[in-house]
């Protein structure tokens, strides 16, 4: 079995002999130290190893000058909150490895020395502070550059869209400084990701891009001069959209991905925005294209029974449409309150259009006949 041998070693008495040796500022003195085997808190057995490899020596000089940065970045740590000795002594070790590995690239070393053993976020919130607001900055305005680009936003959107992303940037690079390569740090960034997206989609709705939500409040929003919507009014549909959203996330998040009928919050929370001739409007807007199919369907089966000899589809098909309109605007009012659906149901049926009526005599008798034969 082939030996393989340590390049570099590590321990309190280096770490010692590399402290002093970078207050003294004289590299020549550690070679002199190491060719003559003269310092003794270096191992004997390995000075043949320093002289094969004369690289080494550079490289414990550089881990060195790390140790200064090294003790100033524990004295800034212990004033957040005091390091355990254990904790000192697992960090000075990782660091120093990677010191003796890549070199004076001390504070890249440090941050990397804190992932193994350092799990307090308070740390990290501290040391990356600056870094992170001028990162999250220059992110944010790029995407904010982007959003006013593609949605034509003015000054007032841009304003309240901008701490939205300034927000989900700074806690973005906090995660990138705590989960360098992680799927941890990949599951909360699409959680902030979409907790943002949801955020910045209500006001772009709020502006008028209703496409971006097949949800009745963009519907409502979106015909708002139909409906004459106030400016408050407006503002709590776009508030209603955002909140149907988060809990459709977070029941599909703690569901493996199942999708919440949110239906009743929406219908309850529009009939508390809307007047209740606001909120019929709505709904005559919506079964409408829904109502029309229906109708067409019904004109299909009046002429599969001869039903329509002599008559013009469009005088025929308009009442039913209005019928097959009260029909569904019934349905979405009142699905959750069983009585009141049926009993309006009830009364809206003494009205359904001759024609129907006749249908469904033509319709019963066939079943009939199927049933004899």
């Amino acid at each position: 079995m082939r030996t393989v041998i340590q390049k570099y070693k590590i321990g309190n008495d280096i770490e010692t002999a590399l402290y002093n040796l970078n207050i003294a500022k004289n590299q020549r003195v550690l070679k002199a130290m190491i060719t003559k085997a003269s310092l003794t808190n270096l191992p004997d057995s390995n000075i043949s190893f320093y002289h094969k490899y004369d690289s080494i020596v550079s490289k414990y000089i550089a881990a060195g000058e790390g140790e200064e940065y090294f003790r100033n970045k524990i004295e800034e740590l212990n004033i957040v909150k005091k390091l355990s000795s254990k904790d000192i002594e697992e960090l000075r070790k990782n660091y120093q490895i990677l010191c003796l590995k890549r070199g004076d690239t001390f504070h890249k070393n440090f941050n990397a020395a804190m992932q193994f053993c350092i799990s307090d976020s308070i740390y990290y919130k501290t040391l990356y502070q600056d870094s992170i607001n001028i990162v999250a900055k220059n992110q944010s305005e790029i995407e904010l550059d982007n959003y006013v680009f593609k949605y034509n936003l003015n000054n007032i959107a841009r304003n309240k869209i901008a701490p939205i992303l300034y927000d989900k940037a700074k806690r973005n690079t906090w995660l990138d400084t705590r989960y360098a390569f992680n799927r941890k740090r990949d599951s909360l960034q699409t959680e902030i990701n979409e907790q943002s997206w949801a955020k910045i989609k209500k006001e772009l709705i709020r502006l008028g891009n209703t496409q971006l939500s097949k949800t009745k409040f963009a519907t409502a929003i979106s015909y708002k001069q139909i409906l004459k919507l106030s400016e408050k009014q407006l503002d709590l549909l776009a508030d209603a959209n955002l909140q149907s959203d988060i809990m459709l996330y977070n029941y599909a998040a703690t569901t493996k991905g199942a999708t919440l009928d949110n239906s009743f919050y929406i219908n309850e929370t529009l009939i508390g925005i809307l007047r209740e001739g606001q909120y019929d409007s709505l709904l005559q807007i919506e079964v409408r294209p829904q109502a029309i199919a229906n109708a067409n369907q019904n004109w299909i089966e009046l002429t599969k029974y001869n039903l329509t000899t002599g008559l013009d589809s469009a005088s025929v098909i308009q009442p039913i449409i209005s019928y097959q309109v009260t029909r569904l605007i019934l349905w979405e009012r009142y699905k959750y309150d069983t009585k009141t659906y049926d009993n309006l149901t009830r009364i809206n049926r003494q009205n359904k259009p001759e024609i129907l009526q006749r249908l469904d005599v033509a319709k019963k008798q066939d079943a009939t006949n199927d049933t004899n034969k």
